[in-house]
């Protein structure tokens, strides 16, 4: 298998393609597997499909190996970009909104009910975080995809996947 010197970045994109492959390989298996007995064979290629299956995985097992010892660099940039873009999902999902609205209640006379909603924690505050965490998530990816474009790393690769 040919060794191939690569930057993250590229690493990471050569691990897409792999991975785009390999599911329509596995397509490909999945929808032509199986024919009736009487039926001509297939022009769907399945065992090479298979092969290319078995190659893609390897690959992809090495390339992402490869990739995260490289990424040991940044791995606290990384864990907390995961834990700021989990953070601002949270407060993207918070209610913010004070309101009021009537009910109305139906015992004899009607009579309406005012319900007031009030905010904890205001619409401003709420604001505030967000972007926040919206920056530090920026601040964060441009660090890992500097690191990503300067650190390199060695991967051995099947031809398969080195002809993307």
């Amino acid at each position: 298998m040919p060794t191939r010197k690569l930057n993250i970045a590229n690493g990471l994109k050569i691990a897409a393609r792999i991975a785009g492959k390999l599911k329509a390989s596995q397509v490909i298996i999945a929808a032509h597997n199986t024919s009736t007995e009487n039926s001509v064979k297939p022009l769907v290629p399945v065992r090479e499909c298979e092969r290319l299956v078995d190659s893609y995985t390897k690959d992809l097992i090495s390339l992402k190996t490869a990739i995260q010892i490289a990424n040991s660099g940044v791995l606290l940039e990384l864990v907390a970009l995961g834990e700021a873009k989990a953070s601002l999902t949270f407060w993207n999902g918070v209610n913010d909104q004070s309101r009021t609205e009537k009910e109305r209640i139906q015992y004899r006379d009607q009579t309406a009910s005012e319900i007031v909603w009030k905010a904890e924690i205001s619409a401003k505050e709420i604001q505030t975080r967000r972007e926040h965490f919206q920056q530090e998530a920026n601040r964060l990816q441009d660090i890992i995809d500097e690191y990503n474009a300067k650190t390199f790393f060695e991967v051995e690769l099947s031809v398969d996947s080195v002809i993307l």
